[in-house]
């Protein structure tokens, strides 16, 4: 978005956007936003777990059973499915 942006303000910057360092940059962006995003949704499954919004982990086999009304139902989603751990939703 912010490589559009700039495209569009300084219609001479394109040479910008092919350098090393813009591309070492949105690298360590995009980098960023995953470890960011990985680390947000183990603390948002951490809390539906003390909230009871969510089950604990037992074997392998049974899946994580999550509340659908848990108030962080995408981030706890995100990290099961980031971490490959099956889940399915309970309704109310």
């Amino acid at each position: 978005m912010l490589a559009c942006l700039t495209v569009a303000a300084l219609p001479g910057a394109q040479h910008l956007l092919v350098s090393a360092s813009f591309r070492l940059a949105a690298l360590a962006v995009m980098a960023g936003g995953v470890i960011v995003a990985r680390q947000l949704g183990q603390a948002a499954f951490e809390l539906a777990l003390a909230d009871r919004h969510a089950s604990p982990a037992g074997s392998h086999a049974r899946p994580i059973v999550i509340a659908s009304d848990c108030p962080r139902l995408w981030l706890v989603v995100l990290h099961l499915r980031l971490t490959g751990k099956p889940f399915v939703l309970r309704g109310h």
